[in-house]
């Protein structure tokens, strides 16, 4: 169909899904939606996918009450970086401090280790593998610039384990690839950008651009995991059929590091959730879809705060700190 280029775009509720396509949307302009034309009820139920905004997503997240210690908070671990990839490992430990994670255990290569640790402030860096068994973490992360190594495939085996047990286990950059063909037991979130998912998929990244949904539709329920695509326009696909939409357009976040700082989020929030869980005796509560959704929320709310400039990624995580405390910290 002809495609014409608009400042703004009136879309009247539910709005249209292709308006979101990442081929379609810079065309689209600002989508100014029209309510009120439609009861909200057949609205919902004809809606193709959720629209996701800050507000909706956050408000389906644990919070943290004032009598929580750490624990409670949640413990994530990260197994992440290699020479030449330091900064990733970084970022995605700053990204799970950010939103909330209670304790955040960084595991990287001996070799790195001592360019690692000196920066890590709050965080508990380890040389790995580290199986002192001194912690159970309730949320791992595994893959910002790790590399696709034999011993990395076996952490990935060891992990996938733990996700079956029902531990969240998400994955990033190296770990998408060395994950092709597996299927999840419900607990885990995949974060690829879209040449990750095209690689993981086998499917072209134009069909992809043009139109996600029924890719990623498919590929979830597949590999019986939640798929937070990253691109200028986000999509949080579950197993289960729902679909989520978050509006970006932000070029901030086209930037190496971006990524690494999302997949902490996720882990956080993720870890968080299953430390509650646990303690609440609700061992099936995890939601890894509102997890993904919350997570990819919250990266585009903190870019927008610092939009307007080339902005480090370490920048964003520290806006992101200050808009997640705001919506979890119990006053």
């Amino acid at each position: 169909m002809p495609i014409i280029s608009a400042d703004a775009t009136l879309a009247i509720e539910p709005q249209k899904l292709c308006l979101y396509a990442p081929l379609i949307r810079a065309h689209a302009g600002t989508i100014l939606p029209v309510t009120g034309i439609f009861p909200r009820e057949l609205s919902l139920k004809y809606g193709e996918a959720e629209l996701v905004t800050w507000e909706r997503a956050y408000a389906a997240a644990p919070g943290v009450p004032k009598t929580a210690h750490k624990y409670e908070r949640g413990l994530v671990e990260i197994w992440a970086g290699s020479p030449g990839a330091t900064g990733a490992a970084k970022l995605a430990a700053r990204g799970a401090q950010a939103s909330g994670a209670g304790l955040v255990r960084l595991i990287v290569d001996p070799s790195i280790y001592p360019l690692v640790a000196p920066a890590c402030s709050g965080v508990m860096a380890a040389p790995g593998p580290a199986e002192d068994g001194r912690f159970t973490p309730d949320a791992v992360l595994l893959g910002p610039g790790w590399g696709k190594s034999e011993d990395r495939a076996r952490i990935l085996e060891n992990c996938l384990r733990l996700e079956e047990q029902g531990t969240p286990l998400v994955l990033d950059a190296d770990a998408i690839a060395l994950a092709k063909g597996m299927a999840f037991h419900g607990n885990a979130i995949l974060t690829p950008h879209i040449g990750e998912f095209a690689a993981w998929s086998g499917l072209p990244k134009d069909e992809i651009l043009n139109c996600p949904i029924r890719a990623l539709r498919d590929f979830s329920t597949k590999a019986k995991a939640v798929i937070l695509l990253k691109s200028h326009v986000m999509y949080v696909a579950s197993p289960d059929g729902r679909i989520g939409v978050i509006d970006g357009m932000n070029p901030v976040l086209a930037a190496g590091g971006s990524g690494d700082v999302l997949a902490g989020f996720c882990s956080s929030i993720a870890a968080r959730w299953r430390a509650g869980a646990l303690k609440s005796g609700a061992y099936g509560g995890f939601d890894a879809y509102a997890c993904a959704r919350a997570a990819g929320a919250l990266l585009i709310r903190a870019s927008k705060s610092v939009a307007g400039k080339f902005a480090d990624p370490e920048e964003i995580a520290q806006a992101a700190s200050l808009i997640a405390g705001a919506a979890w910290l119990e006053e």
